[in-house]
């Protein structure tokens, strides 16, 4: 799909060596430049053989956990898809990738936005009510929108990157791979506190 890639092997990925990761191209120059880079003294290291070593046993299971994220991401958003104050992925995709190879998305966190005004509660209470239910849900990534100029740069206002970071829910990807039986109380107390206004 591009030039290069990178992927996060940090200690909450589907992947876990601890921390660290890998980047991947096709491209000598690239592959030459990292190299280099890791070379130097900087912040930079390279995975340990252990760390490595570590990896390759998740890979055998990797296409048996994706596909249970899967079908639970897709139980849990048919089964909140009615909620009014809370838009989830209007779409779970079956499976993609050309016909030669397919296959399934993998689930890092399942995201919801919360309309505050629909429920009538705050994400920060929702959210507390969600947590006291047993269920992990958490707010969303910071949003672009708050980094300094320093980090990374910035065209315009990012609208939606603020609605984003103010308005979504996350639900980490351990707890997708708990029984249908689980999943289905999960929905159900998503539902109770949706529907309980403040």
């Amino acid at each position: 799909l591009g030039d290069v890639g990178c992927l996060s092997f940090g200690g909450s990925k589907l992947l876990s060596a601890g921390r660290g990761g890998a980047v991947i191209t096709h491209s000598t120059e690239i592959l030459q430049r990292s190299l280099i880079f890791n070379s130097r003294g900087n912040e930079a290291f390279p995975l340990s053989q252990l760390q490595a070593a570590a990896l390759c046993p998740q890979l055998e299971s990797l296409t048996e956990l994706t596909q249970r994220r899967h079908e639970s991401a897709t139980q849990l958003t048919k089964q909140t898809r009615d909620i009014e104050c809370l838009i989830g992925l209007t779409q779970l995709p079956s499976s993609c990738g050309s016909n030669e190879q397919t296959t399934l998305p993998a689930y890092y966190k399942l995201p919801w936005i919360l309309d505050t005004q629909a429920t009538g509660q705050s994400r920060a209470d929702f959210i507390a009510a969600i947590q006291a239910e047993g269920v992990p849900i958490d707010v969303g990534f910071r949003g672009f929108t708050r980094r300094s100029s320093r980090r990374c740069r910035k065209v315009g206002e990012l609208t939606n990157s603020q609605i984003a970071a103010d308005q979504t829910l996350l639900l980490h990807h351990p707890f997708l791979l708990e029984p249908a039986e689980t999943i289905e109380k999960v929905a159900f107390a998503i539902r109770k506190v949706a529907t309980r206004r403040s």
